[in-house]
């Protein structure tokens, strides 16, 4: 189950970066 974590962790990266590309 490493790949999942994997997919978590890309997922919540890809949130942060759109958060942030929606503020600016």
């Amino acid at each position: 189950m490493k790949g999942e974590g994997q997919m978590a962790k890309q997922s919540k990266k890809i949130k942060i970066n759109r958060d942030t590309s929606g503020k600016t």
